[in-house]
């Protein structure tokens, strides 16, 4: 049974039990689609790393931290001195990431900070979904290859392959030794995901023939975005003795990985000792009334939340996603366009005007279909 009483709810168009069930994990939260395990070690297969090389390893949406803890096994095993990094946005993940990640942020990836050119390796899997202007998995490319990585640094990114063509110019413009794959046959068809290998590109002066070879790069990854499937080579190709990318040391020592998001413990931790006595007893004299929330009380709201409400908070990541045994629910916010006609003050004339707005909702997975409630 449902955690509340729907009042309003539509269905969807009926899908099959399987594909609800697929789907639950992968839009479970904006979108994240976890890389099955299969896939990941065709993926690893060209990569490597020579011995006794220190390289430290990030995965900006790390889910529950089996991709991270596949790809620092695998470099272990080349010999290298791994560091592995992750950021999850959603607690229950979070924790559940941290067992196995040797430092995990429980932020989005805008909150975390991070010494600049820092990381040897960087894999990308983010959320798979239209975000306002602009494809989520551009928005997660842009922000966070720009300064992650030195030169030469290795970045994997795993897409669907109509995106490819979104992200097509900024692969080019920041990337050398690109190559696509697709995955297996065994996970292709469900969500066409590929992966893209490339190379962080050196700074300095972009020559005309540079240019020119990037728009040629471009050209042939909105090509592959549009050819489907069998214009795409597979993971399990028999090219991994030929095709190599190395993790290398990373260009700048990684001193600083920490959330920019002050939580309640980061205060506590600071008023301790001396200090924070001095603290305590300067907020005493100055509110000598104040009295400190116990927090295993749970506060209730004045008003009760509306679906909205709840919507956003998981989406952020405050409320968990599994509230029954049978469901999952997903806070889901959409840009809604509203018309309507109106007179322009300066001409006169009647014109129409175009609006946008966010509307939130809850969108619910079970056995017995996907509803959204409004």
């Amino acid at each position: 049974m449902l955690s509340w009483k729907l009042r309003k709810f539509v269905i969807t168009k009926n899908k099959r039990r399987t594909t609800i069930m697929a789907r639950m994990a992968s839009e479970q939260k904006l979108g994240f689609y976890p890389t099955p395990e299969k896939e990941m070690q065709w993926i690893l297969k060209r990569v490597t790393a020579e011995a006794d090389t220190p390289v430290n390893v990030l995965d900006p949406c790390a889910g529950e931290g089996r991709a991270m803890e596949l790809i620092q096994q695998h470099l272990q095993q080349k010999g290298a001195d791994v560091t592995s990094y992750g950021v999850e946005i959603e607690e229950s993940r979070a924790r559940q990431a941290d067992i196995s990640i040797d430092h995990l942020l429980h932020c989005s990836y805008e909150e975390m900070v991070s010494t600049e050119r820092g990381f040897s390796l960087l894999y990308l899997n983010p959320p798979f979904q239209d975000n306002d202007q602009e494809r989520m998995e551009k928005t997660f490319l842009r922000d966070l290859t720009m300064d992650r990585m030195g030169a030469n640094g290795l970045f994997i990114f795993n897409l669907p392959q109509p995106v490819l063509k979104d992200c097509a110019d900024l692969l080019a413009r920041r990337f050398d030794n690109i190559r696509v794959y697709r995955f297996t046959d065994d996970n292709y068809d469900q969500y066409q995901q590929v992966i893209v290998y490339g190379t962080r590109q050196k700074g300095g002066i972009i020559t005309k023939d540079k240019q020119m070879r990037q728009e040629m790069i471009k050209t042939r990854l909105e090509t592959t975005a549009e050819k489907g499937k069998h214009a795409v080579k597979p993971l399990d190709t028999d090219d991994t003795h030929e095709v190599q990318y190395i993790v290398e040391e990373p260009s700048a020592p990684l001193l600083t990985f920490r959330s920019n998001k002050v939580t309640v413990q980061d205060i506590q931790a600071t008023m301790t000792g001396e200090e924070g006595q001095e603290i305590e007893e300067r907020l005493a004299r100055a509110m000598p009334d104040l009295e400190y929330q116990d927090e295993n009380v749970q506060l209730t709201p004045a008003m009760p939340l509306k679906t909205a409400h709840i919507a956003t908070a998981i989406a952020s990541g405050v409320l968990p996603e599994q509230m029954g045994a049978d469901h999952l629910l997903v806070g889901v916010t959409k840009r809604v366009k509203e018309e309507k006609q109106q007179i322009n003050d300066k001409t006169g004339k009647e014109e129409k005007v175009v609006t946008t707005r966010p509307k939130s909702l809850i969108r619910i997975f079970s056995d017995r279909g996907i509803f959204n409630l409004k």
